[in-house]
């Protein structure tokens, strides 16, 4: 029973940021996510330790233990739009072997930027020791 509280008042902490997030949405002169905007909440607030992650780690859990669960209704469009999957289906192909590219890509030219300039930075620090 204690857990079930625990998941339900972390829950309610998800929820007052996901609303906080829909208001300053509906009050910004342009277009914005609030959904994203909610990440970007909860972040600032892990950040800057407002909330601790043992505040939210029940919630987090049964979240992902249950993930599984919040991909059935987009499974269940995608078998409902079968039709068209079908009909663009060369093109969703091509789409997805160029992001599968790019991404492989951008990540590895990334983990090389990361490594040369902690290669830097160790040098640095070697040559002050």
């Amino acid at each position: 029973m204690l857990s079930a509280m625990k998941i339900l008042s972390q829950l309610a902490i998800l929820m007052f940021i996901c609303l906080m997030a829909e208001l300053i949405s509906a009050f910004l002169p342009f277009s914005f996510p609030s959904a994203i905007l909610a990440l970007f909440l909860l972040l600032i607030l892990l950040s800057l330790k407002i909330i601790r992650t043992e505040n939210l780690e029940e919630v987090s859990n049964f979240f992902i233990s249950n993930m599984a669960f919040f991909f059935i209704p987009a499974g269940v469009q995608i078998i409902g739009e079968a039709e068209i999957l079908k009909s663009a289906f060369l093109e969703i192909l091509l789409i997805t072997v160029i992001s599968l590219f790019t991404t492989f890509f951008a990540a590895a030219k990334t983990v090389e930027l990361a490594e040369r300039i902690m290669e830097r930075k160790n040098r640095k620090h070697g040559e002050e020791a």
